[in-house]
């Protein structure tokens, strides 16, 4: 005899089971929908910010004509008439300049590629000069501050890798900076000889930046990438740079590099945000860039200027 308010636990299980089998089953589907539904938000978002880095891979210079260099001729005293059947033409004499000491060179790398604008004209970019007269405005700006620098274009195949003649080097881009194993040893050699390499992710690409800090890790696995402080004389040399404006949404802030410190100086430099552009003066193609960060025109400017100092 059982109770009559009791039921048997089989009993019971079986009644039941089938329901509650069906909630159960109804509960797991939602859940599942719900981890796709947050599954694919989560993916859609990090690729929107990110982008494929063939997406950064865009012409961000000026169309300027470039303008020749200024010829300095002066005019060699006129002789005054002889009393022989020819007299001495006017004539002119071309004097070379004496050229100022190099401080940076602009290393080629990656690779190139040719597209047609909105005009129909075929322009040819690489990877490594997106910006062509971006380094060119930099060593001007440090000019208008009474330092005498020059600059040039710098194939690591070919290169001395002596700071003594080229004190700095510059990588510029925003795809995946991609170099051999014997360049990045040298690298390594220059940067322990007293040389310095400033890498500029010229529009806030991280593809660009990720890869350059991988690389200059591997140059040197002893070191790790250290903050640069907002004291550090490379903010103060010439001007302070206290605050800055960050364009892509970044708004006002402190300026933001991170360095490899050899003993008490910083022998490599990398950018997160833009500066070439803003050297260049010229920011308009960034705007039409989803995504890109970068720094407005004066504050690339400041901090170029330090840079060079």
């Amino acid at each position: 005899m059982q109770p009559e308010n009791e039921r048997p636990l089989n009993q019971s299980c079986l009644k039941n089971g089938p329901k509650r089998g069906r909630q159960n089953g109804q509960k797991s589907r939602i859940y599942l929908v719900l981890f796709v539904v947050a599954a694919i938000a989560i993916f859609s978002f990090t690729v929107d910010c990110k982008a494929d880095e063939n997406d950064w891979f865009v012409y961000l210079g000026t169309q300027e004509a470039k303008k020749s260099p200024r010829k300095n001729i002066n005019a060699a005293e006129a002789l005054p008439p002889l009393p022989l059947p020819a007299t001495p033409l006017r004539r002119t004499e071309r004097k070379k300049p004496p050229q100022p000491d190099y401080l940076v060179g602009k290393v080629i790398w990656g690779q190139s590629a040719s597209f047609s604008d909105s005009t129909g004209k075929k322009m040819d970019i690489a990877d490594w000069n997106l910006c062509p007269t971006d380094t060119e405005r930099f060593v001007a700006q440090a000019r208008a501050m009474d330092l005498q620098y020059h600059w040039q274009n710098t194939n690591l195949n070919d290169f001395h890798f002596d700071p003594k003649k080229l004190p700095a080097l510059l990588f510029s881009g925003v795809r995946t900076l991609k170099l051999s194993d014997s360049h990045i040893q040298a690298l390594r050699d220059y940067v322990l000889n007293g040389g310095m390499i400033i890498c500029d992710s010229i529009a806030g690409s991280p593809y660009f930046y990720e890869s350059a800090k991988k690389i200059f890790f591997r140059a040197f696995p002893e070191c790790r990438f250290r903050t640069i402080s907002p004291d550090h004389p490379l903010y103060h040399i010439i001007v302070d740079v206290d605050r800055v404006t960050y364009k892509g949404n970044k708004g006002q802030s402190r300026p933001f590099m991170e360095g490899i410190y050899i003993g008490s100086r910083v022998g490599v430099l990398i950018s997160k945000f833009g500066l070439g552009c803003g050297w260049n003066r010229s920011t308009g193609r960034l705007e039409k860039l989803k995504n890109a960060a970068y720094y407005d025109v004066k504050s690339a400017n400041n901090i170029g200027v330090d840079l060079a100092a």
